[in-house]
C-alpha cells in the first residue's frame, strides 16, 4: 500500500510514492523530504488531500491506499501551480451479472436530454441532503453560442454540496457499485405505528438519498482516463478546450471560487461541466421558448422536494409554505438559465412553475383518498388518490402535455445516440480539486442506447419498442397512479389500478352502477411514493420491480378500505359531478304537486345539455335498462330545491314509457339515472318501435274445432249439445301467448265465452251496439255481462254448470209455440236485448290454450244464437280482442204430443160436468 505526493512546479508536477504504514505525521514529512527534497521551496510545506490539511498523527492514520497529497505552502496554503493527478476508473464485478436487465433498454419515447439533467440534480440532492441550516442551492446553466454547424452548447451543474474526494468521485463513477455495496444504502424513515409518531420524511419518503447506483461502462475500457488537476481557486490557467468558446461564463464561475461566502452559506461546491452537445440538443433548447418544457418536466420529477409533502398547492389557497422538508432539511433552490454567448435569455427557478402535471393535478381536484399498503419484504406504500370532477360541460382531468421536441422523426446525417462531455470539479473546503473528462451514456429516444466516454462512444441498437405510445413518441396516460421513488418522480412507471379498486369495480350491481358507473373510475387520478426497499432502473425511468405482481400481494393498512373507497367514490359522484346544464324550470303549479308527492328537495325542469346534444320534454329517449325502455320525457329532476337553472349532479329523468297501449296513460312516470340516458329517438324510430312493440300484445283469437273457425254460419238443432271448444291466444307473429304486458306489468291472460240467443235473425250483439266504437263495444260486453246477470244468473265454472234452470212449464210451452209460428212475435219487437245463455270465464289455460267444455242445455230452443268469445285484459283505447260463430237452431222433428195448462190440472183434480166450460188446454209436439 501507498500514497501518492504531488509537488507542483512551473516546470510541472513532481511526483512520488510513499508506502504504508507510516508511523505519524513527523515520518511522513521525513519521507517527503527524501524524495522531494531538492524539489521543495522550502523546509516549511504543508501536506493536504485538497479537502484538508494533514497535520496530526490522526490525520495520517485515516489515509487510504492510493490517496494523492499535494505540497502547498505553508504560509497561504497556496499551489506553486496546478497539479495534475492521472485517475482511472474500473467497473464493478456485477457488471457482467447486470448485464442482461431491462434497466439497460431506452428511455421508453421519452427525450433523455431532461431526464440526464435529473441525473445530476439527483447527485446535488443528495450531496447537499446534511446542509441544515444552511441552504440547498443548486444551479443548472445552458449555454449556447454560434449558428448552423458552428452552433456549440455547454451544460453546467453547481451545487453547494459536500463535495467529492477521489475515493468519493472514484466510488460515483464505478458502474454497478450500488449504495448498498458503499455501505450507504438509505433506509425507510419509520411509519407512524401504535405509541409513536412517524419518522421525518416517512409521509413521502424525501430523504434525499437519490444517486442509487454509479455511472455507466464502456465495453470493457474504464468509464474515464484522464488527468484530475489540483489548482488554486480562482486559477483560470487550466480551462479546456471545451470551455473555451464559453470562456467568459467559465471563468466567472471560476473567479466566483474567491468571492468570501455570506454568513450561513457553505464553501464547498460541485460543479459539472457537460460539452459536446448534439445538434437535436441544440436544436431542443432553441424551440423550448422561455424553457417551460425542461422546467415544466423536472418540476414534476421533483415536485415534492419542491414543495413538501403538500405539495404546490398551498401558495394558491393563500397558505404558508414550508420552508424545510419533513427531516428538518431545507427546500432545494433550484434555479435555471439559459445564455446566448453573455446574454441571458431566461432564467427560471423551478419552485415558481405552477403548470407541470402534479401542481395542476393538487389544484384541479376536488377530494382526495389517502392510504397505505404494506408490501411484505419492501416496505410500505403510500398511496393518494384525487378526484376530478365532471364540470361545465367537460371532463376536468389534467392531461399530460406532449412536447413537439419529445422524440425526433428523423436524425439529420444518420446522427445517432446523444453523446455528452463531462467536466467535473470537486471542491472541498478550498474549492481545490478539478477533474477533467469526458463521459457518455445518455440513453436516447426509443431506438438505441449510447455508451461512450472520451475516446468516442459506441452505438448498441435495441430492438424494444414500446407500444403504448401516441403520434408524438409520448406514453398514453391512461394508468390511474404515477409513482414516485424516495419523492421522486420515477416517469415510465405508472400503475393502472390496486386490488381494493378493482374490487369495487367489479361488485357492483346493475343497481350500484347508477351510484358508481363506469366513468367515475376514468375521473380518479393518483401518486403511489415507494421506500428505498424498491428497485429502479439505473436511469430512474422504470421501476426493475413487477410493480403490479407486487402490489397484488400488498396488505391495506386499514382493514375497511374497499367500504371506505366505495362509500368516498359514491359521494364525490353524487356531490362534484356537474354532467349536465339543467334549464327551463317546470310551472310552479306541476312543481308544487310534484314536491308533494317526491319530497320538498325536488326540483323540476323541461330541459337538460352536456355540452354534445339537448333533451327536452316531449322527446322520445331509448334508456339503458334491462329491458330496455323507450319513452316519452314528462322532466328531468335533480335531488335540490333550486331556484334557477344551472349544472347540478346526481339527476333524474322520469318519462313515459311507450307504447301507451302496452304501458297505459295514466300510471306515474318512471324515473331513471341520467346515466341511463342513451339517445334521442326520431319519429320513424318510434314508430317502428311501437309496431313491433304492439305486435307483441295478443292479435287474435283462433277457434278449435275448425267448423267453428269458418266464419260460416253453423246449423244445429235445438237440443244439440254445443261441442267443446279450445281458444288458442296468438301475437303478431302468430305465437301462443298466456300472458301479456299490460299497464306496464306482465299480467295473464282471461277468456270468457258467452252463449247469445238473438231476438230475431241479424240482431245485433250488444257488445258491438254503436258501430264498432272501441270504447262502447268494450263498456257493451260488460253491460250485458253485468245486467243480464243480473236477471238471469248464467255465469258458470269451466266445468259446466252445476244445476239446471228453473222454468215454468208453461212459458216453455209458450215460447216453442211462438218459433213454431215462424217467430213473428220475436220479429215484431225488434227492440228485444240478446239473452245471454251461458257465460263461462277460463283463467287456467291448458297446453298454452283455453279450454272450454260442451254446453248440453244451452240450445233448447230454435232460433238465432251467437256463441262468443272474448280476451281480457283490454289493450287501452282499443275495443276487446274477440271473435264470434254463428249458430242457427232448427226445431228437428217432433215426437211426441205433449198437453198442458190448466184444463190438465181441472181434469186431474175434479170431476167434469156434461156441458161445463172447459179450462184452456195448451198442445205442443216434443222430441
Amino acid at each position: 500500500m501507498s500514497i501518492n505526493i504531488a509537488l507542483p512546479t512551473k516546470e510541472g508536477t513532481k511526483n512520488a510514492v510513499v508506502a504504508l504504514p507510516v508511523g505519524g505525521i513527523v515520518p511522513l514529512r521525513e519521507a517527503v523530504k527524501q524524495c522531494l527534497g531538492h524539489e521543495l521551496p522550502s523546509q516549511s510545506f504543508t501536506l493536504s488531500d485538497t479537502l484538508k490539511d494533514i497535520t496530526n498523527d490522526e490525520d495520517v492514520a485515516q489515509l487510504l491506499d492510493g490517496a494523492t497529497l499535494v505540497v502547498t505552502n505553508v504560509k497561504d496554503g497556496q499551489l506553486a501551480a496546478p497539479a495534475r493527478e492521472r485517475i482511472s476508473f474500473q467497473p464493478h464485478p456485477k457488471t457482467l451479472t447486470m448485464a442482461g436487465d431491462y434497466e439497460y433498454f431506452a428511455a421508453q419515447g421519452r427525450h433523455p436530454f431532461v431526464y440526464a439533467l435529473a441525473e445530476f440534480i439527483d447527485n446535488s440532492l443528495r450531496a447537499t441532503r446534511n446542509n441544515a441550516p444552511k441552504p440547498r442551492n443548486i444551479s443548472i446553466s445552458l449555454l449556447t453560442t454560434g449558428t448552423g454547424a458552428a452552433k456549440k452548447g455547454l451544460v453546467c451543474i453547481q451545487d453547494n454540496g459536500c463535495g467529492m474526494t477521489k475515493h468519493e468521485l472514484n466510488d460515483w463513477a464505478v458502474m454497478n457499485y450500488s449504495m448498498e455495496e458503499r455501505g450507504a444504502q438509505p433506509q425507510e424513515p419509520e411509519a407512524e405505528g401504535r405509541g409513536r409518531a412517524p419518522a421525518p420524511a416517512a409521509g413521502r419518503f424525501l430523504t434525499g438519498d437519490l444517486s442509487f447506483f454509479g455511472s455507466r461502462y464502456r465495453n470493457h475500457e474504464a468509464v474515464y482516463e484522464e488527468d484530475m488537476v489540483h489548482r488554486n481557486p480562482g486559477d483560470t490557467s487550466t480551462l479546456s478546450t471545451m470551455e473555451s468558446p464559453f470562456s467568459t461564463a467559465a471563468t466567472n464561475w471560476i473567479q466566483e471560487e474567491v468571492i468570501q461566502p455570506e454568513e450561513g452559506q457553505n464553501e464547498a461546491f460541485t460543479r459539472v461541466i457537460i460539452g459536446d452537445l448534439k445538434v437535436d440538443i441544440l436544436q431542443q433548447l432553441a424551440d423550448d421558448a422561455g424553457g417551460a418544457q425542461i422546467c415544466r418536466e423536472l418540476a414534476h420529477v421533483y415536485h415534492y422536494y419542491l414543495h413538501g409533502e403538500a405539495g404546490n398547492r398551498l401558495r394558491e389557497e393563500g397558505l404558508e409554505c414550508p420552508t424545510v422538508l419533513p427531516n428538518g432539511e431545507p427546500l432545494p433552490n433550484i434555479v435555471l438559465r439559459h445564455a446566448f454567448d453573455t446574454r441571458v435569455l431566461w432564467e427560471r427557478k423551478l419552485t415558481e412553475v405552477d403548470d407541470d402535471l402534479e401542481t395542476r393535478m393538487l389544484r384541479a381536484h376536488k377530494s382526495d383518498f389517502t392510504f397505505s399498503l404494506q408490501v411484505p419484504e419492501k416496505g410500505i406504500v403510500n398511496g393518494v388518490l384525487y378526484y376530478f370532477p365532471y364540470e361545465n360541460d367537460r371532463e376536468t382531468v389534467p392531461l399530460e402535455a406532449g412536447p413537439s421536441w419529445a422524440v425526433a422523426a428523423a436524425r439529420p446525417n444518420g446522427a445517432g445516440p446523444t453523446q455528452v462531455g463531462m467536466h467535473t470539479q470537486a471542491g472541498g473546503a478550498n474549492g481545490r480539486t478539478h477533474a477533467a473528462a469526458a463521459v457518455g451514456g445518455t440513453q436516447f429516444g426509443r431506438t438505441t442506447q449510447a455508451i461512450g466516454g472520451a475516446g468516442g462512444s459506441k452505438e448498441v441498437s435495441q430492438d424494444y419498442v414500446s407500444d403504448d405510445e401516441d403520434a408524438n413518441g409520448l406514453p398514453h396516460r391512461s394508468s390511474i397512479f404515477s409513482a414516485f421513488w424516495q419523492g421522486r418522480l420515477i416517469p415510465s412507471a405508472q400503475v393502472d389500478s390496486l386490488p381494493f379498486m378493482d374490487a369495487i369495480r367489479q361488485k357492483r350491481t346493475a343497481a350500484t352502477k347508477d351510484t358508481l358507473p363506469d366513468e367515475v373510475f376514468g375521473r380518479l387520478r393518483g401518486a403511489l411514493f415507494f421506500g428505498p426497499g424498491f428497485r429502479v432502473t439505473r436511469n430512474k425511468l422504470l421501476f426493475r420491480d413487477n410493480l403490479p405482481e407486487v402490489l397484488s400481494t400488498a396488505v391495506p393498512g386499514d382493514r375497511n378500505i374497499e367500504k371506505r373507497f366505495r362509500d368516498w367514490l359514491s359521494r364525490c359522484h353524487s356531490t362534484l359531478d356537474k354532467s349536465f346544464r339543467f334549464s327551463n324550470l317546470i310551472n310552479s303549479r306541476e312543481q308544487a304537486a310534484l314536491r308533494a308527492r317526491l319530497g320538498e328537495g325536488i326540483t323540476a325542469f323541461e330541459r337538460i345539455s352536456d355540452g354534445n346534444r339537448t333533451i327536452s320534454t316531449g322527446d322520445v329517449v331509448r334508456i339503458s335498462a334491462k329491458p330496455a325502455v323507450i319513452g316519452r320525457v314528462v322532466h328531468f329532476t335533480v335531488p335540490q330545491a333550486v331556484r334557477d337553472d344551472g349544472a347540478y349532479s346526481n339527476g333524474r329523468v322520469h318519462v313515459e314509457p311507450l307504447p301507451k297501449g302496452i304501458h297505459g296513460s295514466n300510471g306515474p312516470a318512471k324515473d331513471f339515472s341520467l346515466r341511463r340516458l342513451d339517445t334521442v329517438l326520431t319519429g320513424k324510430e318510434t314508430e317502428d318501435h311501437c309496431s313491433k312493440e304492439m305486435a307483441k300484445l295478443p292479435m287474435s283469437l283462433r277457434v278449435e274445432p275448425m267448423r267453428f273457425a269458418t266464419g260460416q254460419v253453423v246449423e244445429m238443432v235445438a237440443g244439440d249439445d254445443v261441442p267443446e271448444t279450445s281458444i288458442a291466444v296468438l301475437n303478431g307473429g302468430g305465437q301462443k301467448l298466456v300472458r301479456a304486458f299490460y299497464n306496464g306489468e306482465k299480467q295473464a291472460l282471461m277468456v270468457t265465452q258467452n252463449l247469445w240467443r238473438l231476438p230475431h235473425e241479424g240482431a245485433v250483439l250488444p257488445s258491438v251496439a254503436g258501430g264498432g266504437d272501441a270504447a262502447e263495444g268494450e263498456h257493451g260486453v260488460k253491460e250485458i255481462v253485468e245486467s243480464e246477470s243480473a236477471e238471469c244468473p248464467a255465469k258458470r265454472s269451466r266445468k259446466g254448470r252445476k244445476g239446471k234452470r228453473q222454468q215454468d212449464e208453461e212459458t216453455a210451452a209458450a215460447d216453442a209455440a211462438g218459433e213454431a209460428s215462424g217467430g213473428a212475435h220475436a220479429s215484431s219487437s225488434s227492440s228485444n236485448p240478446a239473452e245471454l245463455v251461458v257465460s263461462v270465464e277460463n283463467k287456467t289455460p291448458y297446453k298454452d290454450a283455453f279450454v272450454f267444455s260442451r254446453i248440453s242445455d244451452g240450445l233448447k230452443r230454435a232460433g238465432h244464437y251467437v256463441l262468443e268469445y272474448f280476451l281480457t285484459p283490454v289493450v287501452e283505447g282499443q275495443p276487446p280482442l274477440r271473435c264470434t260463430v254463428p249458430l242457427v237452431v232448427g226445431p228437428g222433428a217432433a215426437t211426441c204430443l205433449k198437453i198442458a195448462g190448466e184444463g190438465v190440472v181441472a181434469i186431474a183434480s175434479r170431476v167434469i160436468v156434461l156441458g161445463e166450460t172447459m179450462p184452456p188446454f195448451t198442445l205442443f209436439f216434443q222430441r
